[in-house]
């Protein structure tokens, strides 16, 4: 009913346009020239100025184009674990100066948690106020029951990357700063929770908010692959890859992933693109895997772990950070994409084949 009275008003508006004097058009205009300068200006000039006016109402009321960030000169990017250290890479990669993703300047949300979901104001995202110079930090919740994050800031998003998860690295107690016995029940049920309630909530947000111009990149990791298609020592046993099928998979790290990327399902539904990225073992000087691998190599106490058979696939933060910034300018890349170097440890190399950044 409100769609047919608007185009009723926009009908009748440019019907009347015909008859419409030089002097009664002169007041949709921002011009203020004087009335005598007024007349001398073309009749179609002000026809033209006048049925624009007309239509960008016309459009704001009747919803504009599909996703309200189809139209904004910057291409943003929603970042949920933006402190952490694959977070804090892809951030450094995404603002780079002279930076751009499909053709647009980026301009970064990064998303914190908290008890409640923050209310933005729309004009606080607004091309003029927020742009690729800043970055603006909101805080979401995906216990909220008002929706995970403010629909304002869903529609104005091209991309979500959720990032958070809590550390598989770490235990609990004393001792869980060294990861050593990190996985005790209670610390398995938070790896779980914190990725599958965080990422069902993610993605209930986006399905509800409508903007299918969304897309939803969500971490997972190597480990759905589980240990199967090792192989015995020396065998040529082929590595897996998003064609593996990973239904029946062992091991809790293999669990972990597998309800992981299930719970990506409600963007999915909703005609949203939506990638699982399986990454391996992130490696960087600034933290991560590589901080506990260092200290124990340098002591002399590395070497090779069990019968050596294991794959370890490690990837560099750096290279984590720009396979998902390919992701982003790459639409048709949807599902799981495995990013990760497949090696095994015995294999004699003369150095490291990454360079950890």
């Amino acid at each position: 009913m409100i769609f047919g009275r608007t185009a009723m008003v926009f009908l009748c508006s440019v019907a009347a346009l015909r008859n419409t004097s030089i002097r009664s058009v002169s007041a949709f205009t921002s011009s203020s020239v004087s009335r005598s300068a007024s007349t001398t200006i073309n009749n179609s000039q002000l026809k033209a100025s006048f049925l624009e006016e007309i239509t960008k109402s016309f459009s704001s009321m009747t919803g504009g184009a599909t996703g309200n960030n189809s139209k904004s000169k910057y291409y943003t990017v929603g970042i949920t674990g933006a402190s952490g250290l694959i977070g804090t890479a892809f951030q450094n990669e995404l603002q780079q100066a002279g930076k751009t993703v499909n053709g647009k300047p980026v301009r970064v949300v990064t998303f914190r948690r908290g008890s409640e979901a923050e209310t933005v104001d729309q004009e606080s995202l607004s091309d003029d106020v927020f742009t690729s110079a800043n970055s603006k930090s909101v805080t979401w919740s995906a216990a909220s029951t008002a929706g995970a994050i403010d629909t304002t800031v869903l529609q104005s998003l091209d991309a979500l990357v959720h990032l958070s998860g809590e550390n598989i690295s770490t235990g609990q107690g004393i001792l869980a700063p060294l990861g050593i016995r990190p996985w005790t029940d209670s610390k398995k049920q938070e790896i779980i929770e914190s990725r599958t309630t965080t990422t069902t909530a993610l993605a209930n947000a986006i399905a509800q908010s409508g903007n299918k111009k969304c897309d939803f990149l969500v971490a997972s990791g190597v480990g759905v692959y589980g240990p199967d298609f090792v192989g015995a020592a020396g065998a040529s046993t082929p590595a897996a890859d998003e064609s593996t099928d990973v239904s029946s998979t062992t091991g809790f790290l293999a669990d972990v992933s597998r309800v992981w990327e299930a719970s990506t399902a409600p963007a999915q539904k909703a005609g949203n693109r939506v990638v699982q990225m399986r990454n391996g073992v992130a490696l960087s000087t600034k933290g991560g895997a590589l901080a506990k691998l260092y200290p124990i190599f340098f002591l002399g106490g590395g070497g090779i772990v069990g019968g050596g058979d294991q794959y370890f696939p490690f990837v560099s933060n750096r290279d984590v950070a720009r396979a998902m910034v390919h992701l982003l300018e790459t639409p048709s890349l949807k599902g799981p994409v495995t990013c990760a170097r497949r090696n095994r440890p015995p294999t004699p190399i003369s150095r490291p084949p990454w360079a950890p950044c």
